[in-house]
């Protein structure tokens, strides 16, 4: 015990000489978990420490796990949430952290009665277990081939929260749904039902945001005859925008920039209360990017304030390439050919508080490959590998009218092969308008990074947990948090989170083997 301890000591003192212009890291105990098992999310905290939800695979169905750790990040709890009604077992649809409370949310199929139910009920938080309210707020009316779903979302200051009743409708009927807002005592404040004069198999929603009073924005895609991204050698969508305001007033929106493709959208709400939605666009297909979207609205009368689009400039396609590259992509530029960038999936939007965005994207692509041979009795077999890859972040900066300010490139190389990339992308998180992104990364990377000639990482003895800061002004820095080594778990980027202001939890996970870690922003 004495020796652990002296080791995590150094370990800290290591750690915080390594970033020290920039963040405190504090490493928690290790701790064994059940096999398969990992985290899911971080839903909240007080005074006594964290709440964090836990996943793990029982036979084909994830089984959810609810566990508190204490303030040193040292696991106190851990309950297997079982939920019953009636002597039926329920559904766990979401778990949500508000007002000091959690609450579960659970379903039911009566397939007596046709219906699934929605309930939601409070969870002792010193035992982790569910308290005895029970109670229904929802139905679907069951359709022989569809279930329906439940979908939630809190808004921002997490005081209300968003059930929308996405309903199991035919894929020739109208594209139907029920909105349901709730405060953090869940009571209800408003709802309303929805049918778009669209069919469902022509629609397909695939974004929904709440505003700190209430407004709800549902994004969705609308195609033109068949649901095919490209007719006729044409663009066969259009991106629409449905605001509800909490007067039960809505407006439609369309979002078109022509035959350009937009490939992806995201949306925010500013602390004004200014809905903006944003997002890439292609000249080419939906594979690639070749400029920006800006999108700012009124939600008092849903008016348009600013819509802005702009071609990303060349000097920023060429940043962090190699020379070679560099003078082709000009070339290429030069004679009025475009060049775009392949494969990034446009991740956040991010509202400040001086009005302005950031908007984030990843490169991110599967390869497969098959190769066939020879079984040694005179047959044949083939085998199918899967290469995730995760490479280059980009971030846009835009003014508060939405044009650019700055675009700027996080270099990074992260392949890895089955595993769905598990310890690869990023997790990103804001202090003070400066960005902060952490990834797992090949330690030759912390000098080359600039020169468009990276290593590939893979979870192995030449990681290191990077650090990579933006200022407002989109200066880069980029450090070393701690060698993968040193520790015996490895970064899960993806479910790591920002909880606080200036606190991001780090998750590491090896096997049986999990810790926290606690990332404090100076």
């Amino acid at each position: 015990m004495k020796k652990q301890f002296f080791i995590a000591l150094v370990l800290i003192f290591i750690f915080n000489a390594a970033a020290a212009q920039e963040v405190n890291v504090n490493m928690g105990p290790e701790f064994m978990a059940a096999k398969r098992s990992t985290l899911s999310g971080i839903i909240g905290y007080d005074q006594t420490g964290y709440y964090v939800l836990q996943s793990k695979l029982r036979g084909l169905n994830p089984q959810t796990m609810l566990a508190h750790f204490d303030n040193q990040l040292s696991l106190t709890k851990q309950v297997e949430l079982s939920p019953s009604y009636e002597g039926k077992e329920l559904i766990v649809e979401s778990i949500v952290y508000m007002d000091g409370k959690i609450y579960l949310f659970t379903s039911f199929k009566n397939h007596k009665l046709g219906k699934k139910f929605l309930f939601y009920q409070t969870v002792n938080k010193s035992t982790l277990t569910p308290n005895n309210d029970l109670k229904k707020i929802e139905e679907i009316e069951l359709n022989k081939s569809k279930d329906g779903d439940y979908w939630f979302t809190t808004s921002k200051d997490t005081s209300k929260i968003l059930c929308i009743k996405n309903l199991p409708n035919d894929k020739d009927e109208p594209e139907s749904f029920g909105i349901k807002v709730f405060d953090s005592k869940m009571q209800l404040l408003w709802e309303k039902s929805v049918e778009l004069p669209y069919a469902e198999k022509l629609f397909d929603i695939s974004k929904y945001i709440m505003s700190n009073e209430g407004h709800v924005y549902i994004l969705g895609r609308l195609y033109e005859g068949k649901a095919k991204e490209t007719r006729k050698g044409k663009v066969n969508y259009q991106y629409k925008i449905f605001a509800y305001n909490r007067d039960k007033s809505e407006k439609e929106i369309t979002v078109s920039l022509g035959d350009k493709y937009i490939t992806d959208l995201q949306m925010g709400i500013s602390d004004a209360g200014e809905f903006i939605c944003s997002g890439f666009y292609s000249n080419m297909g939906t594979h690639s990017i070749d400029g920006t979207y800006f999108l700012k609205i009124d939600p008092k009368n849903n008016k348009v304030l600013s819509r802005h689009a702009k071609e990303f400039p060349t000097d920023f396609l060429t940043q962090y390439v190699t020379e070679k590259e560099a003078k082709k992509i000009e070339k290429q530029e030069q004679k009025g050919k475009d060049f775009e960038l392949y494969e990034y999936d446009l991740d956040e939007l991010i509202v400040r508080e001086d009005g302005g965005a950031y908007l984030i994207g990843e490169q991110y692509y599967v390869r497969v490959v098959t190769t066939t041979y020879s079984t040694g009795n005179g047959g044949y077999s083939t085998r199918t590998t899967y290469y995730y890859n995760y490479h280059d972040i980009i971030v846009i900066s835009f003014n508060r009218d939405g044009s650019i300010e700055w675009c700027e490139k996080v270099p990074k190389r992260q392949v890895s092969t089955n595993d769905g990339g598990f310890y690869s992308s990023y997790v990103r998180a804001l202090y003070n308008d400066r960005l902060y992104f952490i990834f797992n990364d090949h330690i030759d990377n912390l000098q080359s990074w600039s020169t468009g000639k990276l290593k590939n990482y893979t979870a192995g003895q030449n990681g290191v947990v990077t650090l990579v800061s933006l200022t407002r002004e989109g200066k880069q820095n980029r450090t070393m948090l701690y060698k993968a080594k040193d520790i015996e778990t490895i970064t899960v980027p993806k479910v790591c989170e920002q909880i606080s202001k200036n606190e991001l939890i780090i998750y590491g996970q090896k096997k049986k083997t999990h810790q926290f870690s606690r990332v404090v922003f100076k």
